[in-house]
């Protein structure tokens, strides 16, 4: 079975680029307080795709959901259930915390944001070039985000002028994806290479098991016709 090529308008660029020149950023937690104001700001956002331009973007705009914020936004049960059981859990399920070490000081009771009453439905990652943050996030928070979203929380950044805080470059923290999806995955395996399946990070790619993780497939007719068809279920988009 031949590999999908990789629709890059349809992947958000922090995954290809990694925005690293863009030395300011910034990080809105939300919950939704408006369903139809929270969708039309989405529908509105300029988030940054994988497509390369010329020349690259100053700025750029990502967007994150738990799965209670698919639910809030309205996303179908039935939808919804085709996800992995990981991340409809979420990090605050019990036996994940024990696993996990996050009891006492550490459980999800104490957290200041993330607990189980106080999960956010989406994170809005601002990103820029120095000196143009501040512009860049004002012109994107108008009135649809503000009726739509509840702001939990901003997470601000400082720049660490190149230095790495652990003060060392690994294969682990650092890795390499399979964009062209040329890596035999089943061969070599016990062999150090820092490059890593697209799969365990896209959704509908083979991942290092050679598997496909769960995720929502949709039936194949006029609606769909335009979606990438799944290559475990060619039927399905």
């Amino acid at each position: 079975m031949s590999s999908p090529d990789v629709d890059y308008g349809d992947v958000q660029g922090l995954l290809r680029f990694a925005h690293g020149k863009m030395a300011e950023a910034s990080f809105a937690l939300l919950r939704v307080n408006d369903v139809e104001a929270a969708r039309a700001w989405l529908r509105s956002a300029p988030v940054t795709s994988a497509l390369t331009t010329n020349p690259p973007p100053t700025s750029a705009l990502q967007v994150a959901f738990t799965a209670a914020g698919l639910r809030a936004l309205g996303v179908p049960a039935t939808t919804l259930a085709g996800f992995s059981a990981e991340f409809l859990a979420g990090l605050t399920e019990d036996s994940r915390s024990r696993r996990l070490g996050d009891v006492g000081r550490s459980a999800p009771s104490q957290w200041e944001w993330g607990s189980p009453a106080n999960v956010p439905h989406l994170v809005a990652m601002f990103y820029a070039e120095a000196g143009r943050l501040e512009p860049f996030q004002q012109a994107h928070i108008g009135d649809a985000w503000k009726s739509g979203f509840e702001l939990l929380r901003w997470l601000h950044t400082g720049n660490l002028d190149g230095a790495e805080p652990f003060g060392f470059v690994d294969g682990i923290s650092q890795p390499q994806i399979d964009w062209p999806q040329q890596r035999q995955v089943s061969a070599g395996r016990f062999d150090y290479s820092n490059v890593v399946a697209l799969g365990e990070f896209l959704l509908g790619y083979r991942n290092e098991y050679e598997k496909y993780t769960d995720r929502p497939l949709l039936d194949a007719d006029a609606s769909t016709a335009t979606l990438l068809p799944a290559q475990d279920a060619p039927e399905k988009r």
